[in-house]
């Protein structure tokens, strides 16, 4: 009884919070009105900005779960249109500091012994406070310098009771209105749900930063967990002296940082098992010896095998420029409705297909491209798979980031100048990876043989370079015999196709390096065409001499 007369209450509260703020139509479509505020304040009546503006202002006052509700929201420009989405992304997860005595109590529960006892010196300042935790400098009885992030009591009763009641809300709306079910807010409030339970379990992040220290190794530093000092409700990590990226910094350490953050997203996409689902500007960092840091693993994303292989495919449409597959491909990516035009779809996907790439491939905005594309799916009311939009706004964030350290950089020929740095140095590769990296290009020098499509060359051999990346697994088999010393690798900048194997085609502008750090520096900014030597499936092979014992 005490527990519903408490829901009751916080439905009343919600509803005379929409109706401050001047939401009297969403009030009767989430079921708290009696039909009649909609008909006089329909909500189509103002400005999507204007609206945003207000739905953000109500959703802070309820609080916590209703902040992450707006922010969660506010990435689904697919969903929602971008002045509204704008407006959501406005809202601050700041909350007012708890007491110190509240925090030191806290850990005390958790770590079974005074905080004293814990540690040497601990700040009862805090560095920050959320509606989820509160973080606070210490230093640990070893003398190490850590940030202890600490869970807000009794947050996880006032998450799932919202979650409860935003559920039966998203119910009634959806039965009231078949504009709002086809977004199927049942859905997105379970999303939610999903996203915050895990952002409540300090376990799950600490999982996350050891797991992300591996993935990104060599590209990026990732705060190592102090394990004997966190549980569930407490994370203990080092320390990090560095600032926000972007700020103080000098212009060739910004230009340094743009490249560094390619790098580690680009492992992150392609080679990895997971990827930072959040990376906006304040959870990374430049040290002054010049690393990079992520903050904040709290939200991640999965990248598996089918996932790599619908990227493989996407990224072979559009640098084909092929609207019909890209359509194909996108739709395996979304939910789509029962009466999608898919003729219509197909056609507003090729013309931003032909936008984004009207000025080649290196001109590409991502995030401005992958805007258009969740504008075409709003527009025909697809919702794309959660997993591929997590992947989709981490780029978009690490684009943002990117044009605001150096606008020059192009973040598509800085990934494969990545990838040739490193891709020859990969000690494993899942037998499917050379498999159909070889098919890609056989089939690719095929097509092009004969009619001088050298543009066409080029771009295969880019893609097949990219199935290698992609389809890499995070396991232990060797290379073949032929490659298991300094890697071999070719480069060209123009080289004619003939039939043939190769033995009288005298390529032009032919770079060979012994391993890959040589590779890289000879090339320089130039290289058009690479594979591994080793490979039985040479990509453009006609332009090479056969290696000894090649067939």
């Amino acid at each position: 009884m005490r527990s519903q007369l408490a829901n009751l209450d916080r439905l009343r509260r919600i509803a005379q919070t929409l109706i401050r703020h001047g939401l009297l139509g969403l009030v009767d479509q989430i079921g708290l009105g009696d039909g009649s505020l909609i008909m006089r304040h329909p909500p189509e009546e103002l400005a999507a900005a204007r609206y945003g503006r207000r739905l953000s202002r109500a959703l802070n006052a309820l609080g916590p779960t209703f902040i992450k509700l707006g922010q969660f929201l506010s990435t689904r420009e697919d969903l929602f249109s971008p002045p509204m989405a704008r407006e959501l992304a406005q809202l601050q997860d700041n909350a007012s500091p708890l007491a110190a005595d509240v925090i030191t109590r806290r850990i005390a529960e958790e770590l079974g012994r005074p905080v004293e006892q814990a540690f040497a010196w601990f700040d009862e300042r805090p560095l920050a406070a959320g509606s989820i935790a509160q973080v606070h400098r210490a230093r640990t009885r070893e003398g190490r310098e850590v940030v202890i992030k600490v869970r807000r009591p009794a947050i996880e009763r006032d998450i799932d009771r919202d979650l409860a009641l935003l559920t039966s809300l998203a119910r009634r709306a959806a039965a009231r209105s078949p504009d709002i079910a086809r977004v199927d807010p049942v859905g997105l409030v379970e999303e939610l749900g999903a996203t915050l339970r895990l952002e409540l379990d300090f376990g799950h992040e600490a999982e996350c930063l050891r797991r992300m220290r591996e993935v990104v190794a060599g590209t990026a530093h990732v705060p190592e967990v102090v394990a004997e000092l966190s549980t569930a409700a407490v994370l203990t990590m080092e320390w990090v002296d560095a600032v926000k990226v972007g700020t103080a910094m000098t212009a060739a350490d910004a230009r340094t940082a743009a490249r560094a953050l390619v790098a580690c997203f680009a492992t992150q996409y392609l080679r990895g098992t997971m990827f930072h689902a959040d990376p906006h500007a304040g959870n990374l960092l430049w040290t002054a010896d010049g690393r990079l840091v992520l903050l904040d693993l709290g939200a991640t994303g999965a990248v598996d095998h089918a996932m790599r292989r619908m990227l493989f495919r996407l990224s072979v449409a559009a640098a084909r420029r092929d609207g019909e597959r890209l359509a194909e491909v996108a739709l395996a990516m979304v939910h789509a409705p029962p009466d999608l035009d898919r003729a219509a779809y197909r056609r507003d996907l090729g013309q931003v297909l032909d936008g984004a790439v009207s000025g080649g491939l290196g001109q590409i905005r991502i995030a401005d491209l992958i805007r258009d594309v969740f504008a075409v799916a709003q527009r025909h009311h697809v919702r794309v798979r959660s997993e591929y939009f997590s992947l989709f706004r981490s780029a978009m964030l690490v684009d943002g980031v990117l044009r605001r350290l150096d606008p020059s950089l192009d973040p598509v020929r800085e990934t494969r100048r990545h990838m040739v740095r490193n891709l020859f140095s990969r000690r494993w590769f899942a037998p499917a990876a050379s498999l159909t990296a070889q098919t890609a290009a056989v089939r690719a020098v095929r097509l092009v043989r004969g009619r001088g499509l050298r543009r066409v060359a080029v771009v295969a051999a880019v893609g097949a370079a990219l199935a290698l990346a992609l389809f890499a697994t995070a396991g232990t088999r060797e290379p073949p015999a032929d490659t298991a010393g300094p890697a071999r690798a070719v480069l060209a900048t123009d080289c004619p196709l003939r039939d043939g194997q190769g033995a009288g085609a005298e390529p032009r502008a032919v770079l060979r390096a012994g391993t890959t750090a040589e590779l890289h520096e000879a090339a320089g900014d130039d290289w058009r065409v690479s594979t591994a030597a080793g490979a039985e499936g040479y990509i453009a092979r006609s332009c090479l001499a056969p290696r000894s014992g090649a067939r």
